[in-house]
């Protein structure tokens, strides 16, 4: 398993409400009947969505942690479901996907899966405590994401391989579940003004941010996706489209991570240079701006650094994802 460490920016901490947030997701998870067996209930523990979430956002309150903790542990369950047979079929995809975005505008969606009923709770949860600006831009990040799982299993179904690098990272951006972690950064700690989160700065700083988290999404995941044939993979598309061997994709993707990881020390440093220059600026904004991109910092050093010690995408996380589970229940949520 090619598990590589960056040099990242930003601090190494884990919130001091992370075992009340393990105990907070179990229930949570068994009152909307997410966990159907007692393997599933095991990968849930072994994987500890609380403490990645808890290494992303140290600084999250008690009830943050909670809606940062249920909302990663329902892209799970998506992401579980449709590394199954069941990701393969786009009408049933496509279906979830309309009922899941229907929830964004509080519309009434019918009878559903239960997947459906449990993001509600967390979209409602999240608004909540969030800024109007914060819904509008999450909101259109969601459903870029949820669209984004029914064109993966479009590509899946007829069988594309054909990605190249250039359109595998754009896609990755658009619609990865990286992206919603980055939203949901700013409920952790502080939001960006929307001035600023508009700002070239902001969005390169978030985009590389995002671009990390793919490189060691990818290298952590990639023994996973080889064995399901899963070619929405950085290192698959290097060898497939661009001709590398495995050894050398291996190595572009480390490359390009660090790449990545460099040009978010830039951004922050022409942010913290415009906190000092103060010319035309706002204060106050800037200190928000500053506080918001320390939480980007630690969102991306936070995963990095469970990714490297989860066995969600090692070989352990692959048995118990695997034939141990059978796939009614991986997907029994979702359709």
């Amino acid at each position: 398993m090619p598990r590589t460490e960056f040099d990242i920016p930003g601090i190494s901490a884990t919130s001091p409400h992370v075992q009340a947030a393990r105990e907070h997701l179990l229930k949570w998870m068994k009152g909307y009947d997410l966990l159907p067996s007692d393997s599933r209930t095991q990968q849930l523990g072994s994987e500890d969505v609380a403490l990645l979430t808890a290494m992303g956002y140290p600084w999250a309150g008690s009830e943050e942690l909670n809606i940062l903790t249920d909302y990663l542990a329902v892209t799970w369950v998506i992401d579980d479901g449709l590394d199954t047979k069941f990701g393969r079929e786009p009408h049933h995809v496509i279906k979830l996907v309309e009922q899941l975005c229907a929830v964004l505008d509080f519309h009434a969606v019918g009878p559903a899966p239960v997947v459906v009923d449990a993001f509600h709770d967390v979209w409602k949860r999240s608004v909540e405590v969030a800024s109007p600006h914060w819904q509008e831009h999450a909101s259109h990040t969601w459903r870029a994401y949820f669209w984004g799982q029914a064109w993966e299993t479009i590509n899946r179904y007829r069988a594309m391989n054909a990605l190249d690098l250039e359109n595998y990272v754009s896609l990755w951006n658009i619609c990865s579940g990286g992206a919603v972690w980055f939203e949901y950064v700013e409920l952790g700690h502080e939001e960006f003004p929307p001035a600023w989160f508009h700002s070239p700065e902001v969005q390169n700083l978030r985009r590389a941010a995002n671009g990390v988290a793919l490189a060691v999404d990818d290298l952590a995941s990639l023994e996973k996706e080889e064995s399901d044939d899963d070619e929405h993979n950085f290192i698959k598309v290097m060898i497939n489209a661009h001709g590398y061997s495995r050894e050398d994709a291996i190595a572009k993707a480390v490359a390009w991570g660090q790449e990545q990881a460099d040009l978010m020390r830039r951004c922050y440093a022409r942010l913290q240079a415009y906190a000092e220059q103060r010319v035309g600026l706002d204060g106050t904004d800037i200190e928000k701006c500053l506080r918001a991109a320390d939480a980007v910092l630690a969102g991306t050093r936070g995963y990095h650094d469970w990714a490297l010690i989860s066995p969600r995408y090692g070989s352990h996380g692959i048995q118990v994802r695997g034939d141990g589970i059978d796939e009614p229940l991986r997907v029994r949520g979702l359709f």
